[in-house]
């Protein structure tokens, strides 16, 4: 992780909209004192964020990222996801959500930082997105 400070493509309302959604379902779809991090990291022409908690976790992620698919909770309107998805793509990232170190759910935000939109069909390299 690098302590200076990298500029984003994303305007900075953007941006607080879709960490507070990230961190408010965490709030919100954990119990209390549940563990949480979030992780930053620049890896040249990307940062990744990546939020992760110890809580029960997303039973279908694929459902989760669809605008307004709560995925069965009740109390949620299911637009977090969908949020922190149309920032990343606006950047020519993505967002991804998997299964945690910390035994619940892991988001993965990619935040193109050249603007660069990938090629269809074109993998990204994953190397960047390790833990350190």
């Amino acid at each position: 992780m690098s302590p200076v400070p990298t500029r984003i493509p994303v305007a900075r309302a953007d941006l607080v909209a879709a960490l507070d959604a990230l961190l408010g379902n965490v709030f919100r779809h954990t119990p209390e004192g549940t563990a949480f991090s979030v992780d930053v990291h620049n890896g040249g022409d990307v940062v990744i964020v990546l939020v992760s908690d110890a809580g029960p976790g997303i039973p279908d992620p694929a459902a989760a990222l669809a605008r307004g698919d709560t995925g069965g909770r009740t109390g949620s309107t299911g637009l977090g996801p969908d949020i922190v998805r149309r920032m990343a793509e606006s950047t020519g990232g993505d967002v991804r959500i998997g299964h945690s170190v910390l035994g619940g759910t892991e988001i993965r935000i990619w935040i193109q930082l050249d603007g660069r939109r990938p090629e269809p069909g074109r993998r990204r390299r994953r190397g960047a997105a390790r833990r350190g």
